[in-house]
């Protein structure tokens, strides 16, 4: 089972579109994926241009079952969209004990008919990113090349730490995404040089960057996956790569995990 929360606490770094194709990479490898988007901007269903009826929080406050709330965004894609109601999740859950797991619960059945489940979160501290970090305990931070998207990426570290701090989840970043990738910027070469050295500090790998491409920015004006507007993108390329190595990640932490307790 693939479970991922695509989290960076700096907003513009592409955490929408990285939710979107990877959903459509997974997709197109024949899997069964669920996009549950947490924030109350609402970036992933008014990106495809979906038309939900039911919501994030129908699903958490109103204990709605899932296959009734999610949206088909494609064959093997479905949707939990959030509007400016998902405010409301964020104040119930503040009142909760164990609020972290409550997402346990709720996606349980959801395991049973999805091969990956994917959060794309608000860029900023919340109890929804955490509860989605705790579920998941796999985050992939994309990194835009600007400063401010390194100390986002810092801050999501953090939030991983005090997790696992006080719940003890062994939640982990399963890699930096370099977004935006523009080589012939100086800034480019500042913030991957940044990366590279914290990775080689905290063992976080730096995945393949996604070059800049304007069928991104396009496919998103056109409500579309970028696999559908551009199968030729320079992007979409980058991102089945970098798709690639978070599956061979995964996979190698996973058969780690069994041998381990076999042992």
């Amino acid at each position: 089972m693939i479970k991922i929360t695509v989290s960076n606490q700096r907003g513009g770094v592409g955490k929408t579109t990285t939710t979107l194709t990877l959903a459509r990479c997974l997709a197109d490898l024949g899997k069964r994926v669920l996009v549950i988007d947490t924030d109350s901007q609402g970036s992933i269903w008014m990106s495809l241009q979906l038309q939900p009826t039911y919501w994030l929080h129908h699903l958490v406050i109103d204990q709605m079952a899932i296959s009734q709330i999610a949206v088909p965004a494609h064959p093997n894609i479905d949707v939990v969209a959030s509007d400016r109601r998902t405010m409301r999740v964020e104040s119930a859950l503040g009142a909760q004990t164990a609020r972290e797991m409550v997402f346990y619960s709720l996606f349980s059945v959801a395991e049973q008919q999805y091969d990956a489940i994917l959060f794309d979160v608000a860029p900023s501290i919340s109890h929804l990113q955490s509860c989605a970090i705790a579920y998941t305990k796999n985050v992939l931070i994309p990194v835009a090349m600007d400063a401010l998207s390194i100390e986002g990426a810092r801050a999501s570290l953090q939030s991983i730490e005090v997790l696992n701090q006080f719940l003890r989840l062994g939640c982990r970043a399963i890699g930096f995404l370099p977004t935006l990738v523009d080589y012939r910027l100086s800034a480019t070469e500042v913030v991957l040089s940044a990366l590279n050295k914290h990775s080689e500090q905290s063992g976080i790998p730096v995945l393949h960057p996604i070059r800049t491409d304007q069928a991104v920015n396009k496919a998103l004006r056109n409500h579309k996956f970028l696999q559908d507007w551009d199968a030729r993108s320079k992007a979409l390329e980058d991102y089945q790569t970098a798709c690639q190595e978070i599956l061979e990640r995964l996979s190698k932490e996973t058969s780690s995990a069994k041998a381990e307790s076999i042992a």
